[in-house]
């Protein structure tokens, strides 16, 4: 499907209808030239028809077939697609084929005239460099795009995994206010939200932000669950926290996921184990910006509990449901603005640190 590719085909069409209308002309002739013209047409579609193919399998969610779309999207690729739609089916192998092959395909398009279509391929492409903690690039890719004037929604939530990743939470909280003024419902940017009042030590509007989404939702991508467990873990809740893992472990996981399988198992383990209980939450507290990027740190064995549900000594959770977002969720100071009012939940923490 290359710009024109169709082209010599419709001409040896034409040919073959105008000699058609010439008596001097043998009939065999005119024959081989519509053969022809079939053939190349035939081979000039095999891209749209491995297209067509990989996103049936797609719409259907059917994963136990995904590596059979891939294949197509591999087929397809080698016979030429027009830009728009190489960008398409290499952002579906970037997730669950060839990121090399990925690669090179965008890198093909990011310079296109069409400023939409680069702008899309470079948001792609971006997630290459993610995956192999190229966050730089990652990052300059999606400023570039912007610089387009791309303001796709994968843009937004993109770029707040990779500025969370370098723990550049002031251009996060940017990024995430933009995000939420842009789309205000979308479920990867509620979460985005979430992380922010996470930042800011507001645990309750984080729950209540996030409860928010699996009232009326069901999330196909881990990260609101894991970060809801961290929410439960901060209020000692261990079983509701081990409960948002296993739902994260029940999600569809692909190449560019910010958590990985691996790590959410071995996070739900450490909530079954004793001596590794209180040691996860700290390290997560600790550190609630890399991991919330998806960048658990490592803990040690330590504090031993006997409590498998809930720990006594952390603060009462609230009612998530009954928490009242404020209107305004994103503050509007250049420099990191954080709420540094001890609140009793602080006290709580404090007293369990002071160690």
């Amino acid at each position: 499907m290359r710009k024109y590719k169709q082209v010599p085909a419709i001409v040896l069409f034409v040919i073959a209808f105008g000699l058609s209308t010439l008596d001097a002309v043998p009939r065999a002739i005119i024959l081989v030239l519509l053969a022809a013209a079939v053939v190349m047409l035939a081979l000039s579609s095999r891209s749209s028809y491995y297209f067509s193919k990989a996103s049936k399998i797609i719409r259907e969610k059917d994963v136990s077939r995904f590596p059979e779309a891939v294949g197509y999207l591999n087929k397809a690729i080698d016979a030429g697609m027009p830009e728009n739609y190489l960008v398409i089916a290499a952002s579906v192998l970037m997730q669950y084929g060839d990121q090399e092959k990925a690669r090179k395909a965008l890198e093909s398009v990011v310079e296109s005239r069409k400023k939409e279509t680069a702008a899309l391929a470079k948001i792609t492409l971006s997630m290459y460099y993610f995956a192999n903690d190229e966050i730089e690039k990652a990052i300059e890719l999606c400023e570039s795009a912007k610089e387009d004037g791309s303001t796709d929604r994968n843009l937004y939530i993109n770029l707040g995994v990779y500025y969370l990743r370098i723990g550049d939470r002031k251009n996060f909280r940017k990024n995430v206010k933009e995000a939420v003024s842009r789309y205000p419902s979308s479920p990867a940017v509620i979460d985005s939200q979430s992380i922010v009042y996470m930042l800011d030590g507001r645990w309750d509007l984080a729950g209540a932000a996030l409860f928010a989404i699996f009232d009326t939702l069901t999330p196909s991508f881990a990260d609101p669950y894991v970060h809801m467990a961290f929410i439960h873990m901060h209020y000692g809740e261990i079983a509701k926290a081990r409960e948002e893992l296993e739902k994260a472990e029940s999600t569809l996981f692909t190449n560019i996921s910010v958590y990985q399988p691996e790590m959410i198992e071995k996070m739900k383990k450490a909530l079954e184990t004793s001596d590794e209980i209180i040691p996860l939450i700290q390290a997560i507290e600790n550190d609630i910006t890399a991991a919330s990027s998806g960048l658990i740190p490592e803990w040690t064995k330590g504090e031993s509990t006997d409590e498998r549900t809930h720990l006594p000594s952390f603060p009462e959770e609230p009612d998530f449901k009954k928490a009242v977002l404020p209107e305004k969720d994103i503050v509007d100071n250049d420099d990191e603005d954080v709420n540094t009012e001890l609140t009793e939940a602080d006290e709580k923490w404090l007293e369990r640190h002071k160690d």
